[in-house]
């Protein structure tokens, strides 16, 4: 048998060449890069209209690099509340984009998805 990492590149050579993506490949354990990259590509998108989400529940929400609870961004968090755009779901977690309203940064990462609900817009006018 094969190891697995001999196995993904073996794969990924053959995608390549075929020019089709590799989904069925599973990460190396430890491996957030490749963790991230799997989750991308073999995910749900998201649709546009779908995308605005809000964090729900209480506490941080901690952000990781790939769809694995071992893949810790250190320091990067969100509280409830606070708007994000969803991109792709994959395995418990959703690819996300948050910007920070008073600094304008950015942090992209992986979330938990039960963490999120969809953020509703009303296009009802008030009297």
């Amino acid at each position: 048998m094969q190891p697995v990492h001999t196995l993904v590149v073996a794969l990924s050579a053959l995608a390549a060449a075929t020019c089709q993506p590799v989904s069925a490949a599973e990460p190396v354990a430890g491996d957030c890069r490749v963790a991230g990259d799997v989750g991308n590509a073999s995910g749900a998108r998201i649709a546009d209209h779908d995308s605005a989400q809000l964090v729900k529940g209480t506490g941080r929400l901690q952000f990781y690099t790939a769809p694995d609870a071992g893949c810790v961004q250190k320091g990067v968090f969100i509280l409830s509340g606070e708007p994000v755009n969803g991109y792709v779901a994959h395995k418990g977690y959703t690819s996300v984009m948050y910007v920070n309203p008073k600094s304008g940064r950015v942090a992209l990462g992986w979330v938990e998805s039960a963490r999120l609900k969809p953020q509703t817009v009303s296009l009802a006018r008030g009297n």
